[in-house]
């Protein structure tokens, strides 16, 4: 293998990479002519808005226009007549608004996190217009609920500064109240739901409670839309068995953790706690007039309640960013619904650096170049034996095309000369693979880190650069990026006079520019760096320089 066909698999694995990003590992959106499945549970049905404050946040369903798990109890209300009230409950993380028609949040914002730009920035609101989450329901119908119980309300503010929400629902034959409990200090909040049986049979109650959100229509990207990378896209996701899952339709049940939607910087899980037996997790994925409907919807084991007894359904209710601290704090695995891809066990270790480098320097930019530089200079020795082994195998090239014109009739007499070549100059014709292919998964963990890192949302660098979760506004470094990969081409030596082969290699700084002039400015940096070290590294390989001869301030090969 010569060394412009090595060059060619480096920059091939390279453009791999991204391509199979793109095209199988990003989150896709779901077929437009996919459908839920026939019977899927928690599905919210259409509300118009209740009063002239109060936005409209429930799902169309096509057919009836009502939630699937209550289909059957679109009864009327015996506490109809009570007015509509919208409670606030805020903290510096977050400020949710609820209403009793539902008992339902109508209103779930990240302060911590905004978007915009300049006067037009508000926070992140994590409940899409459209949609109904924390409705509950009673897929067998036993309570008669109807679609959106309009309850009594009482607040309460306990001595811990948490808040408590009750909304209460009575009917002749049970009380049916929900309570939250929210921490001023975390984004998870307790649900737990109440079932008083006033009658004189046993009620067996299958409760229904999910998250529901709206995927927007997908707008028109143009011709090139591909190189602005994977879109950001709400899904469905749960924690099924020890797997972080992601099928937008499904209905199992098991041993399940949390089940919700996720964006690609937040997430909102339902968490059921105090249970025992499988419990069932419902995903769907619709087509609404707005876009897609997506939801999660967890259905707990069914409730047994005595004549005159009571049962209650303990959640919580993780609604924020994904942070690692702040989801390992919630005690459920929900850190695993950051989707690092098969590299995980590398990710973690490379996301806590990065934080480390953060906490030392508060800049993330700066951290990430810290990031950068420590893992080159992790896998310089391999790195080095890779050039080394390119560049021994580059000047046995002429030797290579003398033994194929001598032999050329004879094939298997090339193969044996050219292994006897190698043996006697101690070069193994993979070496300059082998260390590549080692680093590659290194690389691509550090790559889905800084893809998925909240850290990086709305995290300034330096002058313009006040966000590296979004594109380099004007293509400073995707273009400072081509030109070091231009440089790093002519620092590599070429075995082949090819002309095809040439072009090819001119083309590639210029394809690799435009890959990198929609992605996030965090990862064009990283890549940025690790080329600028890797023009380094071959500088010092053509050069016969050692790390510690660079340290010490020489930068030429010394003369004998």
């Amino acid at each position: 293998m010569n060394q412009e066909t090595r060059s060619l698999l480096a920059v091939g694995l390279s453009v791999a990479i991204f391509v199979l990003w793109y095209s199988f590992l990003a989150p896709k959106k779901t077929q437009e002519g996919q459908q839920s499945q026939q019977g899927q549970q928690g599905q919210q049905g259409q509300q118009p808005a209740a009063s002239n404050n109060q936005r409209t946040n429930a799902p169309t369903d096509q057919q009836t226009n009502t939630p699937t798990h209550q289909r059957t109890n679109a009864l009327a209300d015996p506490q109809a007549g009570i007015p509509i009230q919208t409670t606030v409950v805020e903290s510096d993380l977050y400020r949710v608004e609820l209403t009793n028609d539902g008992g339902v949040p109508v209103s779930w914002k990240m302060k911590k996190f905004t978007k915009g730009n300049g006067n037009g920035e508000t926070f992140v609101e994590l409940i899409s217009e459209g949609a109904v989450p924390l409705l509950a329901g009673d897929s067998s119908g036993t309570l008669g609920l109807p679609e959106r119980p309009r309850y009594e309300v009482d607040v309460e503010k306990e001595i811990n500064g948490n808040t408590k929400v009750v909304y209460s629902w009575t009917s002749k034959g049970v009380a049916f109240s929900k309570t939250y409990n929210f921490n001023p200090n975390s984004y998870a909040a307790d649900l737990n739901i109440n079932v008083v049986n006033k009658t004189n049979n046993v009620l067996t109650v299958p409760l229904v409670l999910g998250w529901s959100a709206i995927q927007p229509e997908a707008k028109n990207r143009g011709f090139l839309g591909f190189l602005k990378g994977p879109e950001d896209i709400v899904a469905p996701v749960y924690f099924l068995d020890g797997k972080t899952l992601r099928d937008p339709v499904v209905k199992k049940e098991g041993n399940l953790m949390w089940g919700g939607t996720e964006s690609r910087y937040f997430i909102s899980a339902i968490i059921p706690r105090l249970v025992g037996g499988a419990i069932g997790i419902s995903a769907a994925s619709e087509p609404v007039e707005s876009g897609r409907k997506v939801e999660a919807n967890v259905q707990p084991p069914a409730l047994s309640i005595l004549p005159g007894g009571q049962a209650i359904q303990s959640f919580s209710v993780y609604a924020g960013p994904k942070e690692i601290t702040a989801l390992k704090s919630v005690g459920v695995g929900l850190e695993k619904g950051i989707d690092y891809g098969w590299f995980s066990l590398i990710a973690m270790p490379i996301l806590y650096l990065l934080k480390f480098f953060y906490g030392v320097i508060s800049n993330y930019g700066i951290a990430i170049i810290l990031l950068t530089v420590f893992a080159k200079l992790l896998m310089h020795p391999l790195s080095r034996h890779s050039m080394k082994s390119m560049k021994a195998m580059q000047t046995l090239q002429p030797k290579l095309k003398e033994l194929k014109e001598k032999y050329k009739n004879d094939k298997e007499r090339i193969n044996m000369e050219t292994m006897q070549l190698f043996k006697a100059h101690k070069v193994n014709p993979m070496g300059g693979c082998l260390p590549m292919l080692i680093q590659l998964p290194i690389y691509i963990a550090l790559y889905k880190v800084l893809w998925n890192s909240i850290e990086l949302y709305r995290a300034p660098f330096f002058w313009f650069y006040r966000d590296l979760a979004s594109p380099d506004p004007f293509f400073i470094m995707p273009a400072l990026l081509g030109v070091a990969m231009w440089l790093q081409q002519k620092l590599t030596p070429s075995a082949s006079a090819d002309p095809a082969q040439a072009k090819m290699m001119q083309i590639m700084p210029i394809m690799f520019t435009a890959f990198m002039l929609f992605l996030p400015s965090g990862l064009v940096l990283y890549i940025f760096v690790n080329t600028i070290m890797g023009v380094a590294q071959q500088y010092m390989t053509n050069h016969d320089l050692r790390l510690r001869d660079v340290l010490r301030g020489r930068f030429a090969p010394q003369k004998i």
